[in-house]
């Protein structure tokens, strides 16, 4: 089951959580996460002037939904929680939506190459833009990039940081042997 995604938005409000990776700055609506980020990641500025040149974004926890989604991240990082239900609504292409959508079906704790994310979405010969694509997901974590690699089964590409991919990954591999082991 995939987050669910909401449209039409109201104001916005920026906040941010501790993680085990680091501070993430996330901003939502009213009704669902638009950005959630690494706050030393390069790609924030640009990803929050994106926003304010239509919103008015202000500082403030925005009751229920930044609880549940600092309450869900905590679970993740605990171990505890593999699939996420905070309400998102990313900004992108049609092109990159399809292929965000494609990463939110990978299982927890499992690996698709590039190739494999291209033939999920139909477009056996898009690498590149969905590499792009993948590159510009402004939700981390919850819609999980991470978790493509390339196709010889090397770990490349993450806006978050190279590091920050390989802890996630082991992160969720350490979590599902534990379970298999119970």
């Amino acid at each position: 089951m995939c987050a669910k995604i909401i449209k039409n938005h109201a104001n916005l409000y920026r906040n941010t959580i501790d993680t085990p990776l680091g501070d993430m700055v996330v901003v939502v609506d009213e009704k669902a996460v638009r950005i959630l980020e690494f706050a030393d990641s390069k790609l924030l500025p640009l990803r929050l002037k994106k926003l304010a040149d239509s919103h008015s974004i202000v500082e403030g926890n925005k009751g229920k939904l930044i609880v549940q989604l600092k309450a869900e991240l905590a679970a993740y990082f605990a171990g505890t929680l593999q699939v996420f239900s905070v309400a998102l609504d990313p900004f992108g292409t049609s092109f990159q939506q399809q292929a965000w959508l494609q990463l939110r079906s990978i299982n927890y704790g499992k690996t698709i190459s590039y190739m494999q994310q291209c033939s999920g979405m139909s477009r056996p010969k898009a690498h590149r833009a969905v590499g792009s694509a993948n590159a510009a997901n402004p939700i981390a974590v919850i819609v999980p990039c991470h978790r493509v690699i390339r196709n010889d089964g090397d770990i490349s590409g993450y806006a978050g940081g190279i590091w920050r991919k390989i802890w996630l990954l082991e992160h969720e591999r350490r979590f599902i042997r534990e379970a298999a082991n119970d």
